[in-house]
């Protein structure tokens, strides 16, 4: 059981060992101020923002996202990432909501689905539950056209490590560096960096 206070209310919430000390960790590095990020968070509604990145996962991948500020706190997105080379062009795709706990912190509910990875030690295939992925988004501003940012998210196949800096060049164009992490704790590791930019409108 952990305990979590949210605006003055206490919400008592069930979860595995694993989950806790990823959130654990994610709350420490927000809070010690180290350096990290991915694309544009600062949505609000009515907002889009569209990215292309780039990763070294086996050879040269890709991955593309939408996401769209549907209020001032909640803002849903879909996102496919591409592995090429060893792992066959495996699909891995997302579709997700986050919600905005405060300025600095994002909570993430999404569904994912792993398509053509065949090449990938996966460990056991669960139901559509499997796929349930939760997690939490932090960043801090560095600067005025710098921020910083990391996410750790999980679901019972995989858990996700994210760490980067984004820059905005102005408030339409930015681009981002990040290292990701694909743990699937039964199978391989599917880590690398990935280069990106990203349009705001």
């Amino acid at each position: 059981m952990l305990n979590i206070v949210i605006n003055n209310i206490k919400v008592d919430v069930v979860m595995n060992k694993k989950l806790i000390a990823g959130i654990t960790f994610a709350l420490l590095v927000a809070s010690i101020g180290t350096v990290t990020a991915e694309p544009v968070r600062d949505l609000q509604k009515g907002q889009t923002v569209i990215g292309l990145g780039l990763n070294d996962y086996a050879n040269t991948g890709m991955s593309y996202y939408a996401e769209h500020g549907l209020t001032d706190k909640i803002i849903v997105g879909v996102k496919q990432v591409r592995l090429n080379g060893d792992y066959q062009d495996g699909h891995v795709n997302s579709v997700y909501g986050e919600y905005k706990l405060h300025k600095d912190m994002l909570l993430y509910l999404g569904i994912r689905e792993y398509e053509g990875c065949d090449n990938i030690k996966m460990g056991p295939t669960y139901g559509w539950d499997g796929n349930v992925t939760v997690g939490f988004v932090t960043y801090q501003k560095l600067s005025p056209k710098v921020d910083a940012f990391e996410s750790i998210k999980y679901n019972r196949r995989e858990t996700e490590y994210k760490a980067g800096l984004t820059y905005a060049f102005d408030s339409n164009w930015g681009i981002g560096v990040s290292y990701n992490h694909h743990d699937f704790p039964e199978g391989d590791q599917v880590k690398g960096a990935v280069v990106g930019v990203t349009y705001k409108f």
